[in-house]
Parts: structure tokens; sequence; C-alpha cells
């Protein structure tokens, strides 16, 4: 890990290692993984546990780039974002291939990769231009003086939801992008 040792709040957060596709399995060790960290962490929303920490938290750049962070000192915030703040949005520089979306797709392509997932997923983009699910981003800026990992982007970093924010700037650059979006804010308490 570097420079950075993985702060105890992390190590308490261990999810067990997934299944190789965790919708087979995601309710019965999500939930008892749930129940166990849950409670110790009331902070956190469950989405995060279920979208970001049970699916992520053994990948080594989950690892190098927060668990250093303490996170019962996190603040986790759903707000509602105009397109241009969401634009405005960095990402990690691993997932720039996974984000490239509005580079290498159009919403033809879009509609046939996503043809047939369950859920409101496709609607949800064709008829209101933005995610079904909020993306999640660290506001950096509320560190203060707390080093954070160098490759962390300031002042928004993207934490999950890269394929989501490449499809918003794909919409955007299409002009079908809605006005507003709803994103997870993660803040230093």
């Amino acid at each position: 890990m570097g420079d950075y040792e993985l702060h105890p709040s992390f190590l308490e957060l261990k999810a067990p290692k997934r299944p190789k596709d965790p919708r087979f399995d995601l309710e019965g060790i999500f939930d008892t993984y749930f129940e166990r960290v849950g409670p110790e962490f009331p902070n956190i929303p469950k989405d995060a546990f279920s979208e970001w920490l049970y699916m992520f938290w053994h990948e080594d750049h989950i690892q190098k780039l927060y668990g250093y962070l303490d996170f019962k000192a996190l603040v986790f915030i759903q707000e509602t974002w105009s397109l241009g703040q969401c634009l405005s949005i960095q990402w990690y520089d691993r997932f720039k291939r996974v984000s490239s979306v509005e580079n290498d797709w159009s919403v033809e392509h879009f509609q046939r990769q996503y043809r047939g997932w369950e859920g409101d997923v496709v609607p949800s983009w064709i008829e209101k231009g933005t995610w079904f699910s909020p993306i999640w981003v660290l506001d950096t800026t509320t560190f203060g003086e707390k080093v954070l990992h160098q490759k962390i982007k300031k002042p928004l970093m993207l934490i999950e939801g890269h394929s989501r924010l490449g499809t918003l700037r794909l919409f955007a650059k299409n002009d079908m992008a809605g006005p507003e979006h709803r994103v997870w804010v993660v803040r230093h308490g």
C-alpha cells in the first residue's frame, strides 16, 4: 500500500469474497455482511455497502485510494446536481477506458449494449437523460489538511459509477442529458 496504512475502520468493513457474478448470491451473502457491519457504521447508507464496499472492498485500487480514510468520520449525503456539476467530476485514470463511453459509443450502441437489462436502467437514460442509481463522489475540499492519496483528483473524485458518468457524457454530447442528476456525495465530517 505504499506510504498509507489501512485505517482500522476500513478493516472493520472487510467484505466477504463475492461470487464471480454477484447477482446470483448478492442477497444471502450481502445481507449477512450488512447485518454485521451496517450497525457499526450508521453514517454509511445501505446503498454504499451494496454498490461500493461489498462489491469492491477487496480491489487493490479501493484499498490504495480510500483504505486509509476513517470511514466512521465520513458523511454521505444524496444531493441533486446540475449537469454542469456532474460533468466537472474527475475519475481515477485506471478507469478512463471504462468511462470512455462518451467517445467510443453512440446512443444506439448504448441501447443495444443494455437491451434486456432488468429494471429501469435504459428507460431512465432514454426518458429522463440520467442514471437510475446515483453515482458516488468524494468531495476532497472537505478534508482540509488531511493528506489524500496522490491519485485522488480534486476537487471532485468519482468513487463509483464510471460507466454511468461516461454515459452521462455521451448523452450530454448528444443533447440528451437531463438538467439534474442525483449524486451521493461523500465528505469528511
